[in-house]
Formats: C-alpha cells, sequence, structure tokens
C-alpha cells in the first residue's frame, strides 16, 4: 500500500512513539496499520463514510484509522 508523504511521516512517527513507550508495540501497531490498510484495499466499501466520499477502516487495538 502506498501512502503520501504528509501520511508516511505521521505514521512513522506514531511507529516511533509507541515504541519508546514499550519495546514491540510499534511492531504490532504497524502490523495493525498494514491489516486495516490491507482490509481497505480489498473491500474498498468497508468501514465507516467520512469526508470527501471516503471511508475509514479504524487499526484494531489502536485509536487509529486510515482513510
Amino acid at each position: 500500500m502506498r501512502f503520501i508523504d504528509e501520511a508516511r511521516i505521521e505514521f512513522l512517527a506514531v511507529v516511533t512513539y509507541y515504541e519508546k513507550i514499550e519495546r514491540g508495540i510499534g511492531t504490532r501497531f504497524r502490523s495493525a496499520v498494514e491489516a486495516a490498510s490491507a482490509l481497505a484495499a480489498r473491500l474498498p466499501n468497508a468501514g465507516l463514510h467520512w469526508k470527501h466520499g471516503t471511508r475509514r477502516v479504524f487499526t484494531k487495538n489502536f485509536p487509529f484509522s486510515i482513510a
């Protein structure tokens, strides 16, 4: 999955943040984002309606969403 530069920067910052809290949480967060991204790519109508005709898919166990 490709992300725009701003989203990639935000994503990597959150991975780093979680990893500083506890080793391994950043990896779990990355996996949760990859799973949510795969779901959004596989089922484009999944998730909640959001801005400008897009949809949001939330990650499991983390307060983060893919739009």
